[in-house]
């Protein structure tokens, strides 16, 4: 509750919600989310030292404030997790792309060559991307590996250190990926929040005549 009295109070500053470190469309979902988050707070906090309404009167506004602002930081976490899930899907396919690069001569010609050194194969995979590639068309089994999945792991790693850019997009990923989920954290404090200062039995209590 600690930090849903802070925010409520002065809202969240740009440095908690924005990360210059992410993508540039993570950044802008971010400041939107930073307007939304800081104007909903805002809102709970005016409404909460309103001394003109009745309990059951801020109950009622209480009630659809807090179904606005879930509606508005759902809808932006929604549209940061569909640009991750864009980033991830997008970094997924130039990997698979770039294993499967070079000519496929070379590239079984390269491959016998690490069979007939297994004991080498990481060493060589380290130093030059072809090997990465020529491992890659082959069961790890081949190479005298046991484990299939780790072999994979290590063809990304080594792609990593051959291709520099491809590491600093995938970092960037991961960066704008924790962000999401730091920001769903901050959406859960405030919904909470205000969960806590709606009067729930004021609404049961509420009376609505029918539509006539």
């Amino acid at each position: 509750m600690a930090d849903f009295k802070k925010y409520l109070q002065f809202g969240a500053i740009p440095s908690e919600i924005i990360n210059q470190r992410t993508t540039s469309t993570t950044q802008a979902l971010s400041s939107s989310f930073l307007n939304d988050f800081n104007d909903s707070a805002k809102k709970l906090n005016q409404l909460n030292g309103d001394q003109t309404r009745t309990r059951e009167e801020k109950a009622v506004l209480f009630d659809k404030l807090n179904g606005s602002i879930n509606k508005k930081l759902s809808s932006t976490l929604d549209q940061l997790k569909a640009h991750v899930d864009h980033l991830q899907n997008d970094y997924a396919q130039t990997v698979d792309l770039l294993l499967k690069d070079g000519d496929p001569i070379a590239k079984t010609q390269i491959a016998l060559h690490l069979m007939s050194n297994k004991d080498q194969v990481s060493k060589l995979m380290a130093t030059d991307i072809r090997f990465v590639q020529a491992a890659n068309d082959y069961p790890a089994a081949m190479f005298g590996i046991e484990n299939e999945h780790e072999f994979k792991q290590q063809q990304i790693e080594y792609l990593h250190k051959h291709s520099p850019e491809l590491s600093d997009y995938k970092n960037e990923i991961n960066r704008s990926e924790r962000h999401a989920s730091n920001l769903a954290k901050k959406a859960d404090i405030l919904r909470q929040g205000a969960n806590t200062l709606t009067d729930a039995k004021a609404l049961e209590s509420r009376f609505e005549l029918p539509p006539e």
